[in-house]
């Protein structure tokens, strides 16, 4: 895989073509996809009633998805007519982001064709991505004053096989990741307001993915990692991650400053 460059790279987070809708497709999410630059207005407009995928391409050619959990409560008025009085919309976010090429992957080596379902992929195992953020794993790295790089082939344990990505953070307003929109109509009319936010900005563990691999295809340390995993020996498993990086520059994500 070639290098991927920050400098003339950025795309337009909220563009979703045919070729992304393809791609998505491929991947097995048919429905319920929305642009990143596009969530906060459908959730405005009442267009977002339920679970959904937050699409975004930050970088070009590297479109990703985030599963997005929606609850919402409606209000109504006392009268005969029922009318809506308010809408309060409680939208929480994962700390995972699956690039489309590793839903595709995971498709693949599950030997499924059905619609991926977001619950199964909201929440994979948040304690596992604090644990490794926290230890360092894949922290950038700087090699000179013009180049960094770090590791894109930390692994994340699921089904049977892993994911493999980098660990990053995300910045957030909220310490759990939620966010809470209310909507309140007066005389039909909808004025909107967002909830309270912190006074500062927090750092949260993020994972992205690069793709899926089952264990038929594991290295040693990759199985051993996996084993240690399920048996609750993380310090031992993020060892064996330490000292057993993947070996040949394309599992580094190489940054130009």
């Amino acid at each position: 895989m070639k290098d991927i460059r920050i400098q003339n790279t950025m795309s337009n987070a909220g563009a979703l073509t045919k070729e992304h809708e393809l791609q998505l497709s491929r991947s097995g999410i048919y429905n319920n996809v929305v642009p990143y630059s596009k969530s906060i207005e459908e959730v405005f407009l009442g267009n977002l009633k339920s679970d959904f995928w937050e699409f975004q391409e930050q970088f070009v050619n590297e479109p990703k998805v985030m599963s997005i959990k929606c609850n919402q409560k409606r209000f109504y008025t006392g009268s005969k007519k029922r009318k809506m009085k308010k809408v309060i919309t409680t939208l929480e976010s994962s700390s995972m982001f699956y690039s489309l090429h590793t839903l595709k992957r995971y498709r693949e080596r599950s030997w499924s064709n059905e619609e991926i379902n977001i619950d199964d992929f909201h929440s994979i195992d948040d304690k596992w991505i604090s644990k490794l953020s926290n230890n360092g794993i894949g922290s950038l790295v700087l090699e000179d004053k013009n180049k960094s790089s770090f590791r894109r082939d930390i692994l994340v344990p699921y089904g049977d096989g892993a994911f493999l990505g980098h660990i990053g953070m995300m910045e957030w307003y909220s310490p759990n990741r939620v966010s809470i929109y209310t909507t309140i109509y007066r005389k039909g009319i909808p004025s909107y307001s967002l909830s309270e936010l912190t006074n500062q900005e927090v750092f949260l563990p993020s994972f992205t993915t690069r793709t899926y691999i089952g264990r038929e295809d594991f290295t040693w340390f990759q199985e051993q990692i996996f084993n240690q995993y399920h048996s609750n020996d993380w310090d031992d498993a993020i060892d064996t991650m330490k000292n057993n990086p993947m070996k040949g520059d394309h599992w580094d994500l190489n940054i130009r400053m």
